[in-house]
């Protein structure tokens, strides 16, 4: 059995993935997340699953398994300037997929800690799109947006839904209206798609839609998944 060691101790794993910058880690793996959302290890696998690692090494929470292939791979980079620290970023194939590994990741990373996670779904077809999931290992702010949005950009991606995990808010704060419509205003004349905002809460698991366009305190219309 092969195993890809991004870094040998857990406190390097940050100078790690910074070395690594936009290194892409290949899919049919066991992906081991650090309770604060660090790719930890990626193991060759038959089957595509993620397991949260707690600091003695011990599996405390393992996703659903997927078809090998499913979880593309992994990268990580560094914030541009301006915002500190680093990210990483799973890619995910399919809309049911994503979502779901997202909601694992946030069920048990936000609802434990606030550490926010990031869903972009993108592309047009939701069986075969390839989505990204991604975290700055921030507490009530999600770090490494701003980047990998821009990187997609520039790749012309088709983004159809922003979503983000809270810990318990159930409303987008006024920093997540502003990105929103920075980023609507951006993509309402360059792709066909106009792009949908969400919440999902943790405390509740629940995904909460929000408009850019609505008053800040109207922000807070239940969605169903």
């Amino acid at each position: 059995m092969r195993t890809v060691t991004l870094c040998q101790k857990k406190q390097s794993v940050r100078n790690a993935f910074a070395r690594f910058g936009s290194g892409y880690f290949d899919g049919e793996a066991w992906y081991k997340i650090s309770k604060d959302g660090m790719v930890l290890d990626i193991e060759e696998a038959d089957t595509d699953y993620l397991s949260i690692i707690d600091d003695t090494g011990k599996a405390v929470a393992t996703s659903l398994q997927y078809k090998a292939g499913t979880i593309k791979g992994a990268f990580s980079g560094v914030n541009p300037p301006g915002t500190p620290g680093a990210y990483n970023c799973i890619s995910v194939e399919g809309d049911d997929n994503a979502i779901e590994i997202f909601k694992f990741l946030a069920d048990n990373i936000t609802g434990e800690s606030g550490i926010e996670f990031g869903l972009n779904l993108m592309d047009e077809d939701a069986e075969t799109s390839v989505n990204d999931i991604f975290t700055g290992y921030t507490a009530a702010k999600l770090t490494g947006s701003k980047a990998i949005y821009n990187s997609r950009k520039n790749d012309a991606r088709i983004f159809r839904e922003f979503i983000h995990s809270h810990q318990i808010t159930k409303k987008p704060s006024r920093s997540d209206i502003n990105v929103a419509r920075k980023r609507f205003d951006e993509l309402f004349n360059t792709q066909d798609v106009v792009p949908a905002f969400s919440i999902y809460v943790a405390s509740i698991k629940q995904f909460r839609a929000y408009n850019p366009e609505s008053d800040y305190v109207r922000n807070n219309q239940k969605k169903e998944r």
